[in-house]
């Protein structure tokens, strides 16, 4: 007992392992707020210009901007650094001569759908795609099955024309039951679980392994070194990862991510197994030092803003050595 309150009293007089915490506490929750209202967007580029003479291209343009996408400018080179950069979360590539595809009734490929590295739900973007699509080719399709009935083909699409365009014919609300509609987004998690991540590794060494290391080398200079891990270290070390735990799991209960909290505690204890190995080895300034590199090297490698690794290949591989990245190793053992 006397141990754990001697910990306790270390812990409240040492301001880094303080200011860590406030950080870990709030900081992530503040991410979430500050990315919960960014909306996904879509964008459209066509072949060529819709108003050249294309009827379907033309449907297909006004039934995607009901469904928010909006008609890129630009060439297909800026579409591709607009996804890239998570500017546009999807992009539907229109071919040329459209109506010319469908009327023969060849849908397949007829529409691609390029997706963002950190596109806001994949399926949600080729949904919509598809049903556009889908409101498009029905005609088509009706052309061709009620061919040889001696039907008028412009009768068949004037009758489709004058039903699409009478009214929306159905739509949809995602909500909770409670009513409130869904609005966080993968985005959000991602930013929300990286700033966790790396605060949590750079509280475990400058707040935690580092600080009570130095603690228990100047008390071993009084008394033995077994004497001083005893007294000091361990009840400190277990002391402090305890609160920072805690601190760490508040926002993500607050947040309605109570399901981060095992992996939450794999991690912490995984990266503070990874600070102790590293104050046993020798020197003291280029630990420090490392342990900055790797957090900086985690806001690139690590899937926060953007996944690198769908594009360089490499990254996932490299990533692995980036304490940081293991919350993502130790939430996708345990699915919603």
């Amino acid at each position: 007992m006397n141990r754990l309150l001697f910990a306790l009293k270390r812990t409240v007089r040492s301001a880094p392992f303080l200011v860590l915490l406030v950080l870990t506490l709030f900081l992530p929750y503040l991410m979430d707020i500050a990315t919960r209202d960014t909306e996904p967007r879509g964008g459209v580029f066509f072949r060529e210009d819709p108003a050249s003479g294309d009827p379907d291209s033309r449907r297909l343009e006004a039934y995607l901007e009901e469904e928010g996408f909006t008609a890129f400018e630009g060439s297909y080179e800026a579409l591709e650094d607009a996804l890239s950069e998570g500017r546009y979360d999807a992009a539907v590539i229109v071919p040329a001569r459209l109506s010319e595809k469908l009327s023969s009734g060849n849908a397949v490929e007829a529409l691609t759908v390029r997706l963002s590295p950190v596109a806001y739900h994949p399926s949600f973007w080729k949904g919509k795609a598809s049903a556009a699509l889908y409101a498009v080719y029905a005609p088509h399709v009706t052309v061709l099955t009620l061919d040889g009935t001696g039907i008028p083909e412009a009768e068949i699409y004037a009758e489709y024309e004058a039903l699409m365009g009478a009214e929306r014919l159905f739509s949809f609300e995602i909500t909770r039951v409670s009513g409130a509609a869904l609005k966080r987004t993968e985005r959000q998690d991602r930013f929300f679980m990286g700033t966790l991540a790396i605060l949590v590794y750079l509280a475990g060494w400058f707040g935690i392994v580092m600080p009570l290391k130095r603690d228990r080398d100047n008390m071993a200079l009084r008394i033995t070194g077994d004497a001083a891990t005893r007294a000091v270290f361990v009840p400190g070390v277990l002391l402090r990862a305890a609160v920072l735990y805690v601190a760490a799991a508040v926002p993500g209960i607050v947040s309605g991510r109570a399901v981060l909290l095992v992996p939450l505690l794999l991690y912490e204890a995984a990266v503070l197994g990874v600070h102790l190995l590293l104050s046993l080895l020798p020197g003291r300034d280029w630990k420090d030092i490392a342990v900055i590199l790797l957090s900086m090297a985690a806001l690139a490698l690590c899937p926060m803003y953007t996944d690198f690794s769908l594009t360089i290949p490499a990254v996932a591989v490299i990533r692995l050595f980036i304490p940081a990245y293991w919350l993502w190793l130790f939430r996708g053992l345990f699915p919603y």
